[in-house]
């Protein structure tokens, strides 16, 4: 089997968790505390005694990975309701991976996967992320086959079309072939005939329905003849007999006499699936006002200007003509509605008044301004291309704070992140390796790091399932805010779909936001389920006077060569990922010199898990930044000393313009000298290299400023003592703390360090003053020296 470069697409699902963007006019602090799941199976097809491997996403409100629980559940639901199996997952960096095993005696049909953390269990089951698994005890298909109808209702005496197309195996198309297909009603056959596919294997297969139909009960059968056997596939006609669901939503939610008015519409049958539907308007004496249409799924928008004491009403006239006359929300005298078209807000105002113009996603309010409206129309900019991708709402309300009127609007749907596949050859040959090279940009071009889900499945599993669920966009932008379910949702992000832009705004225009959305827990003690998070260390920095003060920290693992930099919130409050390290030092400190002290909790309660609101993630210690290059020349690192609730933190930071040359601080970054704020001798390589001698000694007492090295008998080779003059103790060690390549080394005899091979040093830094020696500690009383060796040296 040969597998098209062009065609890649078809055997390769790919996910990616979203990277986005937020930037506007005015932004305002975090305020919600929600998480969402989407679980990215490798396909939705399968048969018994297979394996379903996925992998889940736990994302916050932003959709950036949420760090609040380290645990989720996954549950495998039957046809007939029962949890047949239920998994805890770990969660890291806000993803797990598992699997469910479907037993060989398991019976077919549809399944359901759910997903949740125990923070979701707060919204209720509707905030839970589920999918729907076919389970098939059939003979896998022969052929890759679609049928799809162009219209989402019919009624009698409708001519009906619907698109077929069919390939085999090997994806190609099954060109000019007769192909017989048969209606059938209540189980008996009412028409049948055949059509031909064209070049591409595609056809139009069309019948038109009986005047006298009375039931939905109406299925499209269709049968290919191949190689000596039959395949058929086989949807339902969707039928609909005067009982339509119809719904209107003026477009800010309320209409306003003497103004044009747009008003949205949706249409569902019976079973509440989308109905096309057209009709026309009239007035309560019969006039004709406007027409209507269905633009996609049942959804659709038309104008009117109503006139006061006037009554609007609605008639369905295709595809079937209707004796229900429905009646339209009723036009207010007084009031303000408004109308969103790309980057302008017209807003219509009965009288002169002031008003809040208020714009928030589902985390954070974005803007937030006093307008002052004359009466009739007014026009308002707003600078919405540096939104952030998703639903937006746009709300105005009294300078009270009384909502007026608001709508949704979905912004920026071009900030997706853009993902291209490029194979190593244009075409392969059955188990031949495959090398795939995948790059992942935003929508400038720029590259940008990604979280990914790759499987790659068989194409005729794809084509037989159907699939038309949620993707990842589909189900984080919209499907988990909106009320409601969302028809076939991942049509709005499907870049072959042109009309998806308008169509997805008649989605805004005729769902709400979810309960959770509009009426969101911003505070831990709200709570009645609290995150999972064992592994999540919280504590206090307070000032002298003990009182919580904000400071920024920096966060060592004592075990290996990373560090990571983060800030309090504003009552000193901290919270971060233990992650997989076995030893951690945690150092306060403020730009004022204030004297610090961390305690630490023992127990994560909800006071303190309110300190996790201040950050958009949780620093996790696991993703710290890491010292490049960096190897361990001498003997084990400073061990972490554990102070029971509490540990001094007392860091100074000062600035000295005069400094311009390169160092290596604690932070294991390279920066200018005169960014460090603390004075540095610095004795570069060429010095080293220079000396008569294979030990640094002589050169640090000679070209390093303050620091004298003496030889405890006065000869070369004896124990040397190296002291930084200004710093002494009581107990007579005055010896310096030694950092190599980043590292500091405890207690390590000045032999050790000075009697290294100078020609692989790369250079020697001596920080004096109390504020850089308390980057590494109290064992940094006596000063520093900063050995950097030519193995630890940036190329």
């Amino acid at each position: 089997m040969k597998y098209l470069k062009n065609k890649i697409r078809n055997i390769l699902t790919i996910s990616t968790i979203l990277l986005l963007f937020v930037s506007s006019t005015k932004m305002y602090e975090t305020s919600t505390i929600l998480e969402k799941v989407y679980t990215q199976t490798d396909r939705p097809f399968y048969f018994p005694g297979e394996t379903i491997w996925f992998k889940s996403y736990v994302v916050n409100a932003e959709n950036k990975p949420s760090f609040l629980n380290d645990m989720m559940y996954a549950e495998l639901i039957s046809p007939k309701g029962a949890v047949v199996k239920k998994l805890k997952l770990n969660l890291r960096k806000g993803y797990a991976y598992g699997d469910f095993t479907l037993e060989e005696d398991w019976v077919g049909g549809i399944y359901t996967i759910k997903m949740y953390t125990e923070w979701m269990k707060n919204y209720g089951e509707t905030s839970f992320f589920t999918k729907k698994i076919s389970v098939q005890k059939i003979v896998q298909p022969k052929l890759l086959m679609k049928l799809d109808f162009e219209k989402k209702a019919y009624g009698k005496n409708a001519h009906v079309t619907a698109n077929f197309e069919v390939k085999t195996l090997d994806n190609l198309p099954l060109s000019f072939k007769t192909i017989p297909f048969e209606v059938r009603l209540k189980g008996k056959t009412t028409h049948s005939s055949s059509t031909t596919t064209d070049r591409k294997g595609k056809t139009k297969v069309q019948f038109t329905l009986p005047s006298n139909l009375n039931s939905s009960d109406i299925v499209l059968n269709v049968l290919v003849p191949h190689k000596g056997s039959k395949e058929s596939i086989s949807r339902s006609v969707p039928v609909i007999l005067d009982n339509v669901d119809l719904q209107f939503f003026p477009e800010s939610g309320k209409s306003l006499v003497g103004y044009s008015n747009k008003i949205a519409f949706k249409a569902l049958n019976e079973f509440g699936n989308p109905a096309d539907v057209s009709g026309e308007i009239t007035d309560e004496n019969g006039n004709f006002i406007t027409n209507f249409n269905s633009y996609h799924d049942g959804m659709g928008a038309f104008y009117y200007t109503p006139i006061s004491n006037t009554k609007y009403y609605a008639k369905i006239t295709k595809p079937f003509v209707s004796d229900k006359q429905i009646l339209l929300p009723k036009a207010q005298v007084n009031g303000i509605i408004f109308s969103l078209l790309n980057q302008q807000l017209s807003i219509y105002s009965s009288k002169k008044q002031k008003v809040v113009l208020q714009i928030k996603n589902a985390q954070k309010k974005l803007y937030n301004e006093k307008i002052q409206l004359d009466k009739g129309a007014n026009i308002v900019s707003i600078n919405s291309k540096k939104f952030p991708i998703g639903i937006t709402s746009f709300l105005i309300t009294t300078p009270k704070g009384e909502p007026i009127c608001e709508r949704l609007a979905f912004m920026n749907a071009n900030k997706d992140l853009k993902i291209e596949i490029i194979p190593n050859k244009n075409t392969y040959e059955t188990r031949e390796k495959v090398s795939l090279k995948i790059k992942t940009t935003d929508k400038n071009g720029k590259p940008i790091p990604s979280n990914l889900a790759l499987s790659v499945v068989d194409n005729k599993i794809l084509s037989f399932a159907d699939d038309k669920q949620d993707n990842i966009l589909s189900s984080l932008l919209v499907s988990s805010e909106l009320k409601g379910t969302i028809h076939e949702p991942k049509f709005y992000f499907d870049e072959k779909e042109h009309n998806r832009e308008l169509a997805l705004d008649y989605v805004m225009l005729t769902h709400g936001w979810r309960d959770y959305i509009k009426k969101p827990i911003t505070a831990f003690e709200e709570a009645s389920y609290l995150p999972v998070t064992k592994s999540i260390q919280t504590g206090k920095v307070i000032d002298a006077d003990g009182n919580g003060i904000k400071a920024s920290l920096l966060l060592f693992d004592n075990y290996s060569d990373k560090v990571l930099k983060f800030e309090t919130n504003e009552k000193g409050l901290y919270s971060f990922k233990i992650g997989e390290s076995r030893g951690l030092t945690l150092i306060a400190y403020r730009e004022d010199k204030q004297h610090l002290t961390i305690i630490k909790n023992k127990v994560i309660d909800k006071e303190n898990l309110n300190s996790v609101l201040n950050y958009k993630v949780i620093p996790d210690s696991s993703e710290v930044k890491v010292f490049e290059n960096n190897k361990k020349p001498l003997q084990k690192a400073v061990k972490q000393k554990v102070v029971t609730g509490k540990s001094i933190a007392n860091l100074t930071l000062e600035a000295d313009n005069a400094l311009e040359e390169v160092v290596v601080t604690a932070q294991g970054l390279k920066r200018e000298k005169k960014a460090l704020g603390y004075a540095v001798s610095t004795v570069g390589g060429d010095d080293l290299e220079n000396l008569s001698r294979g030990d640094i000694a002589s050169v640090l007492n000679g070209k390093a400023a303050g620091v004298q090295i003496t030889q405890s008998t006065g000869l070369y080779g004896s124990t040397a003592n190296v002291i930084i003059r200004g710093f002494n103790t009581v107990s007579g060690n005055n010896q310096p703390l030694y950092i190599i390549d980043g590292i500091p080394y405890e207690n390590l005899p000045a032999n050790n360090a000075v009697d290294l091979d100078a020609t692989n040093i790369d250079s020697v830094t001596v920080l004096k003053g109390l504020a850089a020696s308390t980057l590494y500690g109290s064992e940094a009383r006596n000063g520093v020296i900063a050995i950097t060796t030519k193995n630890n040296r940036s190329s």
